[in-house]
């Protein structure tokens, strides 16, 4: 008796995006599953990454913004 594959296990929870699921096959398929997803770990980390520098400049603008409004209504 043979379970699910890897990659149908990430399908089924529904929360990965399409190209990680891809590339998670092609990995599966190839018996580079280990390699691929030190790899995919890496650039998702670096999109986080990137994501919360923009959030948090985004942020802080809104900050600067909102105490220079509250002063100049004094």
């Amino acid at each position: 008796e043979r379970g699910e594959s890897f990659t149908e296990s990430f399908v089924a929870t529904g929360i990965f995006p399409p190209q990680f699921l891809d590339a998670l096959a092609v990995a599966e398929e190839s018996g580079q599953l280990v390699e691929s997803m030190d790899r995919l770990s890496r650039l998702y980390e670096e999109e986080a990454d990137s994501a919360i520098r923009t959030l948090t400049a985004v942020a802080a603008g809104a900050v600067w913004l909102t105490v220079a409004g509250s002063k100049s209504a004094l």
